[in-house]
């Protein structure tokens, strides 16, 4: 009998042939290899089996009748990925550091702390230097600011707005500001402190 193993990507293949009855079975000399074995520490499973007829020079060279081989797929059984926590399960958490306008939400140094007075506040970043989670935020989001506004806060509020739209529209509260993508449109996520 002879066994041959091919590794691919995705499975073990072991094709084993069993000569046909009365046939010349080559038997190999002394200090000759072996084919090996295969002894994976990881289970194996079985996939599915065929029995395939070979058509083949081995009749030839080897001096049997073509043998029944018989293909089993050994599949490896993976451990389960580990359970992913998501920022929504446990909050989002922004460090706010800088102050100043729109020159410095234009350097993608982090987010920006925006005094608007009596208007309100706004904690901004460009949608690619950051500020794209404010497009995730939705409606009872847990979110922690540490620096400038350093606390706790709920989204009770999302709206957006065109771009260069007065600051009045912040009606004196504190909000997450990004642009969407694509659109001439401004993402407002309204922050309201946790008792």
């Amino acid at each position: 009998m002879y066994t041959r193993i091919i590794f691919t990507a995705f499975a073990v293949l072991v094709f084993t042939s069993t000569p046909a009855a009365g046939s010349l079975a080559r038997t190999p000399t002394p200090g000759e290899a072996t084919q090996p074995s295969i002894s994976a520490a990881a289970e194996r499973v079985p996939i599915e089996a065929h029995t395939v007829p070979v058509v083949a020079d081995s009749t030839a060279q080897w001096g049997e009748a073509a043998p029944t081989i018989k293909v089993t797929a050994l599949a490896v059984k993976h451990k389960a990925a580990p359970k992913i926590v998501t920022a929504r399960q446990h909050g989002y958490s922004f460090a706010v550091n800088i102050t100043g306008g729109q020159a410095a939400i234009d350097r993608c140094d982090g987010f920006v702390w925006q005094d608007f007075h009596a208007s309100g506040t706004v904690v901004s970043a460009h949608n690619t230097c950051g500020g794209a989670v404010i497009l995730t935020l939705d409606i009872g989001d847990r979110v922690t600011l540490t620096g400038h506004g350093a606390g706790t806060y709920r989204v009770t509020q999302v709206k957006a707005v065109p771009k260069q739209t007065n600051s009045s529209v912040l009606g004196g509260h504190l909000w997450m500001q990004t642009c969407y993508f694509g659109k001439a449109m401004l993402r407002l996520v309204r922050l309201t402190p946790v008792d």
